[in-house]
């Protein structure tokens, strides 16, 4: 996986994991969303569903077990350091939420999060490139009918 650096604020541009799928030929990205009012380093991945791969879910958890499932699980680090291929191993990843369960238990938000449930509409939707494209336009859309609002929040209101 490749990182690509966010470009601007409120969503404008959000930082992402590139994802090289070699056996498609194919890349997608993988954005990384701060959630709030939680632990440090905790972060909201937008991943494939393991259930139903054409599904996203969001993920919330730390970096590090955030990008073990942007990988799709398929590497686990060891207490060693070493990575090695998670059907070898009998322990399933760890320390991973749903987006739903994990704002019950933390009380946390993610403002993208809340301007989907306030739109009703999924604001950023992780899309497929050639296997080796470098530009990549991760922007939050704003639906028809709503603008940003003016604080520093990020939060969509209505027109």
């Amino acid at each position: 996986m490749d990182v690509k650096p966010g470009n601007g604020i409120f969503g404008r541009d959000y930082p992402a994991w590139i994802r090289r799928d070699f056996i498609s030929n194919e890349s997608y990205w993988i954005p990384l969303l701060k959630a709030s009012k939680v632990t440090e380093g905790t972060i909201v991945v937008r991943v494939p569903s393991l259930k139903h791969p054409k599904e996203m879910e969001d993920w919330v958890s730390s970096i590090k077990c955030g990008e073990a499932a942007a990988e799709g699980g398929i590497w686990t680090k060891t207490c060693t350091g070493a990575r090695l291929p998670t059907q070898d191993l009998q322990k399933p990843l760890r320390s991973i939420l749903t987006e739903d369960r994990s704002i019950e238990r933390n009380k946390m938000h993610c403002a993208l999060c809340i301007n989907e449930e306030r739109t009703g509409e999924v604001l950023l939707t992780p899309k497929r490139g050639d296997l080796m494209q470098e530009e990549w336009d991760i922007r939050q859309i704003i639906p028809p009918g709503w603008k940003r609002d003016r604080g520093i929040t990020g939060l969509l209101v209505r027109e």
